[in-house]
């Protein structure tokens, strides 16, 4: 999401029009909304992103996110002043972390999946990297406000850094995916191992019956 919203907004600064900025505004929008209800995703009724607290939805809604970002930078005149303050809004403990998050700080402790191997997934909604991609996915969505004291040029610098950081994010994201499917990959063979000892231990069985 992170990766095709950038290259969306790359365009639509290049393309300099005030409608096609609007519009772009409004679709980082609705895919902020989309990335929150990815994040706030179960399994088996359990939170995948709150920590060791399964039982809370990790993330606020979209609307709560905007809210906020758009009252710390409100009377903000200065592009540079409003992506500072959003900056460390994000990175304040007081900010996203008290705003947003619902989880614990606390991660899942390791699960035994076979006799010799045990996982760890320490994921959790307010990790820097997905704070990343949501602050600037916040920063695109809120260029085309009229509360903004911005010129339609300073809005279209706003949209290119924010996609341009919002590319490095999307990329952090990759690391986290790759490190994932490695995890993937030894909950898959160690559940092949643990199905092959079933059965040799229920062949034994019958032999033993």
């Amino acid at each position: 999401m992170s990766n095709q919203l950038a290259q969306d907004v790359i365009l639509t600064a290049n393309s300099g029009l005030s409608q096609a900025r609007s519009q772009q505004a409004q679709d980082a929008e609705a895919e902020l909304d989309l990335m929150i209800s990815t994040m706030n995703g179960e399994v088996a009724g359990r939170s995948i992103f709150s920590g060791i607290a399964t039982d809370q939805t990790p993330i606020a809604d979209a609307e709560t996110l905007l809210s906020a970002v758009r009252t710390e930078i409100s009377g903000l005149s200065d592009l540079d002043d409003i992506l500072a303050t959003i900056d460390t809004w994000f990175s304040d403990p007081a900010g996203f972390d008290a705003v947003m998050y619902n989880g614990s700080d606390r991660t899942l402790a390791p699960i035994q999946i076979a006799e010799d191997v045990r996982v760890s997934f320490e994921l959790k909604a307010n990790d820097p990297q997905f704070k990343r991609a949501l602050q600037m996915t916040v920063a695109i969505a809120i260029s085309d406000d009229d509360g903004l004291a911005l010129s339609h040029t300073e809005r279209m610098d706003l949209m290119q850094e924010a996609s341009a950081s919002l590319l490095a994010a999307s990329s952090e994201l990759a690391e986290v995916s790759g490190s994932l499917g490695a995890l993937q990959a030894w909950v898959e063979t160690s559940s092949v191992r643990n199905s092959a000892s079933r059965t040799s231990l229920k062949i034994v069985r019958i032999e033993l019956v």
